[in-house]
């Protein structure tokens, strides 16, 4: 979906991506990325689930570093029907607005749920700011207080009323830090039973493989890993090895509102796009991308998969130039064993 953005950033061989690489937002999160932390405890009274209902031992919270500026959080918690529920939140520094923007994707609800959220980072701290859908005002903030030996505390408050100032009294947990494998393990368990959502059904031909493609004058090869999310979600993980590389995530989820798959992508250089109505249409189609680039600059595309085989596929992009329609790329994707993320 992306090979005429990449084009371009070939041409400049990459240089802009490491402009990103120390924000804000990093600093914040410093002592808590590439390790997870687990709280064993009673639950507070303002948890989604009862007391009588079974919940997994631990609350746990991975964090990791993703292409420079980008942060993902794994969570597993404990679940409203007992089990567990499992949400993964990407975190992105917003320099033009000096503010944190997330986007969650939960295990919770039928077909999933997606939250818009926000932050801020005062002194060095980040302080998250947790909306409910279909209000204005957030519901409850949280911050990671300095992490103390292999400890670390989460400081939550919960909005009393609509003002965001009016809060309550805050509550503290303590998390200790875990094995290292404790993030493949949850990882594990966030993928691999597929539920086919309609964004999962959609993508089937392509979940569990990588695909690669040349570029036209360079030895460069981009290649993208399908893989499905909590069994609610598509996740295509991109990369163009490189120094440094470049790649890029692109969520796909079915949004109950619009009852249509819509996608958000996410590059390393500060790009990110949203798109809306991705179907099947003799291979799958998406009508519109608006691509917001790091310098601010504005794009439209559209494009389709096209000769999905088990071996391959077509995949065209077309961008809005003024009232036109205008194809930018074609690029053939061959399936490949060679998966670049499996020791990320």
């Amino acid at each position: 979906m992306k090979r005429t953005l990449i084009s371009g950033i070939l041409a400049v061989g990459l240089t802009s991506s490491t402009a990103f690489a120390n924000t804000p937002l990093m600093d914040a999160f410093s002592d808590l990325l590439g390790s997870c932390w687990a709280y064993s405890g009673e639950p507070g009274a303002d948890e989604i689930f009862s007391a009588d209902e079974q919940a997994p031992n631990d609350e746990i919270y991975c964090f990791e570093r993703m292409e420079n500026h980008f942060i993902r959080i794994r969570r597993q918690a404990p679940g409203p029907h007992g089990g567990a529920f499992y949400n993964e939140e990407i975190l992105h520094w917003n320099a033009a607005t000096q503010e944190i923007i997330t986007v969650m994707f939960t295990s919770f609800l039928s077909w999933g749920h997606i939250n818009y959220n926000d932050g801020t980072i005062e002194n060095g701290i980040a302080t998250i700011y947790s909306h409910e859908n279909e209000t204005d005002g957030p519901t409850s903030r949280y911050h990671w207080s300095a992490v103390e030996g292999d400890q670390i505390s989460r400081v939550t408050e919960q909005a009393l009323g609509e003002e965001s100032d009016d809060w309550g009294t805050p509550r503290t947990r303590t998390f200790t830090r875990q094995p290292a494998s404790v993030g493949s393990e949850l990882a594990a368990r966030m993928t691999g039973s597929p539920s086919f959502s309609p964004a999962t059904d959609l993508f089937q031909p392509l979940l569990g493989a990588c695909w690669s493609s040349g570029f036209d004058h360079s030895d460069a090869v981009d290649t993208h890993c399908f893989t499905d999310l909590m069994g609610r979600y598509v996740r295509d993980r991109h990369i163009i090895p490189g120094n440094p590389a470049y790649g890029g995530e692109t969520f796909f989820f079915y949004d109950t509102e619009y009852e249509s798959v819509e996608f958000y992508y996410y590059n390393s250089i500060g790009g990110i796009s949203d798109g809306s109505n991705v179907h099947a249409a003799d291979g799958i189609a998406y009508d519109s991308e608006n691509y917001r680039g790091p310098d601010g600059d504005n794009r439209t595309f559209r494009g389709r998969y096209e000769d999905i085989s088990y071996d391959g596929y077509t995949s065209v992009t077309e961008e809005l130039q003024g009232d036109d329609w205008v194809e930018v790329s074609r690029q053939v994707f061959f399936r490949t064993n060679d998966n670049p993320f499996d020791t990320n």
